[in-house]
């Protein structure tokens, strides 16, 4: 595959990415059980929790653009579920330039760069002082934040139901982003 045919490749796959999104949320594709499970709230992170890079930078969550999905992960969660999560995740970020803030619990700066390099992340990966009900479940998780600073739209990905990937995309765009997102189509 030369440069050329990865240009159209790519533009093919997000053009049909973003309108795969906007019609699932047009026509309530997958509104079965959703909107309940989706709705899971998770723990309130307001106060001094920071945010730590790598390269010691810290913020504080209040800082992270709002809205914004969170990926939190652990090195020792299963390596196909984060692979899986990263992927998904990604897409949000990259085709439609929704705000992704990737958490770990990582204590090997090694780590951390080869987790960005194989994953070919830009932005930062931080670890936190906050610590969630969620991260005992030793699987990455997903969650939405916004002004209110508490977990919202809590998601567990399990690697055998795919198709929950999509349908968490969904709603979470519909809920948290769609205004964001049109303007960002209107660019």
């Amino acid at each position: 595959m030369n440069n050329s045919d990865k240009i159209i490749f790519g533009s093919q796959t997000k053009v049909i990415f973003l309108s795969f999104l906007i019609l699932a949320s047009c026509n309530n594709i997958g509104e079965r059980k959703i909107t309940k499970e989706f709705e899971r709230k998770g723990d309130s992170i307001r106060g001094d929790f920071t945010l730590s890079s790598f390269n010691d930078s810290i913020k504080l969550f209040n800082d992270l653009p709002k809205p914004s999905v969170v990926m939190r992960y652990s090195e020792l969660n299963c390596s196909v579920c984060i692979d899986s999560t990263v992927a998904y995740v990604k897409k949000l970020e990259q085709d439609l330039g929704i705000p992704v803030t990737y958490i770990s619990s990582y204590s090997n700066r090694r780590d951390v760069i080869l987790f960005k390099e194989l994953n070919d992340i830009k932005s930062s990966v931080y670890k936190t002082n906050f610590i969630s009900k969620y991260d005992s479940l030793n699987a990455p998780y997903l969650y939405v934040i916004d002004d209110d600073l508490v977990q919202k739209s809590v998601f567990i990905p399990k690697k055998e139901e795919m198709g929950e990937y999509m349908d968490y995309l969904k709603y979470i765009v519909k809920h948290y982003f769609e205004e964001s997102l049109n303007t960002y189509k209107s660019k």
